[in-house]
């Protein structure tokens, strides 16, 4: 089996892989990113004092927990809406949610499938290298079984083979 052929194929998944990580978390911050100010409550004419603002961290009950929790809620909502999964557990509240909710839902299908086309590719393309160098296995043993070759012969056919 061609090493290097082999590497080249884990090398794209991994690519693939980190493009899918970092297309999330990039949705994932902009969904965070898209919850409600206080600029936004003027325009709408909501009450400046009021104690919370609308917006699906509050509608979550995460408000007053740590950075790291919202960033892995945000992970979280760009995954399931991503892949069309949709839990309905986190909706959006507010103008800009709902208009980075409506970008997510055509773009992130596209760039998924995108995404998944890669990896599906690599796969195909690293089983049928597998299946060629069985092929290549089947092929001495035959010819192994053939002209009855002597077992010490046939290892040394089977190591050129494989190495």
């Amino acid at each position: 089996m061609d090493i290097l052929r082999i590497r080249s194929v884990m090398q794209k998944m991994w690519a693939t892989m980190f493009k899918i990580v970092y297309f999330l978390h990039v949705s994932g911050c902009f969904w965070y990113m898209c919850t409600s100010t206080k600029s936004d409550a003027a325009l709408h004419n909501v009450d400046l004092d009021a104690p919370k603002e609308v917006n699906w961290v509050n509608s979550a009950g995460i408000d007053e927990d740590g950075m790291l929790k919202k960033y892995i809620w945000s992970i979280y909502w760009a995954t399931v809406t991503c892949t069309t999964v949709g839990y309905g557990d986190i909706t959006p509240t507010n103008n800009y949610e709902l208009a980075w909710v409506m970008v997510i839902i055509v773009g992130g299908v596209m760039m998924f499938s995108y995404f998944l086309g890669d990896l599906s590719s690599a796969f195909v393309e690293l089983l049928s290298e597998s299946n060629k160098f069985k092929y290549q296995l089947d092929s001495i043993d035959q010819m192994i079984t053939k002209f009855d070759l002597d077992f010490f012969v046939a290892e040394k056919m089977k190591m050129f083979f494989e190495n």
